[in-house]
């Protein structure tokens, strides 16, 4: 008898919850007039995608060696932003940022059966680049949260001078603001 088991290895976790979708979109900070990209190297883009088990430490240096890859990045995360700009504000998402977005999903991993000496796991497979698999990851939470009865629960900040994208987890979702210290505060 063949038993299916639904965990994954350790180095096939290459997941990124809702949360972690907007703190990437809000590495690039929207504060007044002015931008600050959190991920502005390579180095601190393949960290922030490691700290976050998207990325294996081994794999960030090939991840980030093509010279477009930061560029790519950025395309993706701007492209991110768009869309969730939209499901927060009930617009319509430019045709661009769509399809950035859908390309980066084409680009997800396939799920496939591993046969392992107790029997078979679910695994997923990926054979394009390991920035890819992340950004794919990445892309893939938000469009989740973004067309489920989650969206009604994303919010951007209300100081006008922050543009900070975020989950209002609280019981009853009225929270306003990022953070109650710069942005609420301010605002009262």
């Amino acid at each position: 008898m063949v038993i299916l088991a639904t965990r994954v290895a350790a180095p096939h976790l290459y997941e990124a919850s809702l949360e972690t979708s907007l703190d990437f979109i809000d590495t690039l900070e929207h504060r007044r007039t002015s931008l600050t990209d959190h991920l502005p190297s390579v180095e601190r883009a393949a960290s922030w995608l490691v700290e976050r088990r998207l990325l294996d430490a081994a794999d960030s240096d090939r991840a980030f060696a093509g010279v477009d890859a930061l560029d790519r990045l950025r395309r993706t995360r701007a492209a991110l932003r768009a869309v969730v700009d939209a499901a927060v504000g009930n617009h319509i998402v430019e045709l661009g940022a769509v399809e950035e977005v859908n390309r980066i999903l084409a680009q997800r991993q396939a799920l496939e059966l591993v046969a392992v000496e107790d029997g078979i796991v679910l695994g997923r497979r990926h054979d394009g680049e390991p920035l890819d698999r992340a950004l794919s990851a990445l892309a893939e939470s938000l469009v989740r949260g973004v067309t489920s009865e989650r969206r009604g629960r994303l919010r951007a900040c209300a100081n006008e001078s922050c543009r900070t994208v975020f989950f209002d987890a609280s019981r009853t979702p009225r929270r306003r603001w990022c953070d109650m210290s710069p942005c609420g505060n301010q605002a009262k």
